[in-house]
């Protein structure tokens, strides 16, 4: 479980050089969300990302408690999607996403897919290249 921190994320031109401790310090805390019960991905969603989704998160924007789920290697990594805010929230920001919120979280995400593919989430691809196996071999 990440520690509460503050609220805003630093501006990430800084943390290139922070030390690992400053980095951890300023993670953004997983704010509670007023509707912690899960939304399904739109139907826009293409079936690839909704099996990165389940593979990142197992499907989840917040946890139990209602908390933006973060990751437990990555704590940048954020929501449903595990978007690396680190990477892609003053970008997020500029087009007016909300990594926190599932909308947001789910625009950015069909956004790095039509530009990068799947590459922004080759660290799960073992996971999700099974989940389209067990599809395949379904049909």
């Amino acid at each position: 479980m990440l520690p509460q921190m503050n609220s805003s994320l630093p501006n990430t031109s800084s943390l290139q050089n922070a030390p690992d401790t400053a980095v951890t310090q300023q993670v953004m805390a997983a704010p509670k969300s007023p509707h912690p019960k899960q939304k399904k991905a739109s139907s826009e969603v293409p079936p690839i990302l909704q099996r990165i989704a389940f593979c990142e998160s197992r499907d989840r924007q917040f946890d139990e408690d209602g908390n933006v789920i973060h990751g437990s290697v990555t704590p940048y990594d954020t929501g449903r999607y595990q978007i690396n805010a680190a990477i892609w929230y003053d970008t997020a920001k500029k087009i007016g996403y909300d990594l926190d919120t599932e909308e947001g979280n789910e625009a950015m995400a069909l956004l790095l897919y039509k530009t990068s593919g799947t590459k922004p989430w080759r660290s799960s691809q073992k996971c999700w290249d099974r989940q389209l196996q067990i599809v395949a071999d379904s049909k």
